[in-house]
This record gives structure tokens, C-alpha cells and sequence, in this order.
């Protein structure tokens, strides 16, 4: 599976940016929904296999070889996570006022804020709890 670099995200995030601008139509916020989710999905996938491989207490050889595959493009995000929470919800957090979302669609668009939330605060304690040093 190809990844993006920063850059290519960005443009991506900021051409659906100037849609939402002028278009809050429900087809549009959707899209942009799932935009989103899908550079959620890029940006997070190897935080998220490395910290399942925490808990798993084994860090599978598919994880270091998709590492190495992808550490060029990949090696602006310390946390996918964490692009989200600067890059991502910014753009979709405004979206959830426009009141051409229907109760499902806006429920769609909680629930990903959701679990965007959810995993941050997973893998803050995760990170925190790791860099303890007594």
C-alpha cells in the first residue's frame, strides 16, 4: 500500500479545506469524512502496530519490514495519532455545526472524533507509563 509523504497529506487536507469552505452540502461533508478516516488510517497504521506489539510483547518481523518499507515517508508523524489531533480534527471539528448533516451522519463524524480521542488517550498513558523513570 503506497503512503504519502507530510506534504502530499497537507495538500490533500487543505484542498478539502477550500471544498468545506464553500460547499457544506451532506455528499461534501461525508467525502470529507471519509478523507479523513482514510489519512487517519495511513498515518496511524504503524504507531498502531507498534503499540499492539506492546501489548502483545513481540514485535512481529511484517511490523520492522513495513518500518523499513515506509520510515522514509512516514518518518514526519511521531504519532498518527497525533497528526490527527493537529492536522485532522481541526478540519472536521467545525463540520460537526453545519446543519445539513442528518442524526446518522452526524453520529458518523462523532463517533471517528471519538475514537480519535479514545486512542490519544491510549497511547499517551501507554507512552507515559513506558517513560517513567523512577
Amino acid at each position: 500500500m503506497p503512503f504519502l509523504d507530510k506534504e502530499g497529506i497537507l495538500g490533500i487536507l487543505e484542498t478539502v479545506r477550500r471544498c468545506t469552505a464553500v460547499d457544506h452540502s451532506a455528499p461534501t461533508l461525508m467525502c470529507t469524512l471519509g478523507v479523513a478516516n482514510a489519512i487517519y488510517k495511513q498515518v496511524s497504521s504503524l504507531t498502531h502496530n507498534f503499540y499492539c506489539s506492546l501489548f502483545v510483547g513481540i514485535f512481529p518481523s511484517q511490523f520492522y519490514l513495513s518500518v523499513i518499507i515506509n520510515l522514509t515517508s512516514l518518518s514526519f508523524i511521531q504519532s498518527g495519532v497525533e497528526f490527527a489531533a493537529e492536522y485532522v480534527i481541526p478540519l472536521i471539528f467545525p463540520l460537526l455545526t453545519a446543519h445539513q448533516l442528518n442524526v446518522q451522519q452526524f453520529a458518523k463524524y462523532m463517533l471517528f472524533v471519538k475514537d480519535i480521542t479514545r486512542y490519544y488517550l491510549i497511547t499517551s498513558y501507554i507512552t507515559s507509563s513506558h517513560m517513567h523513570v523512577d
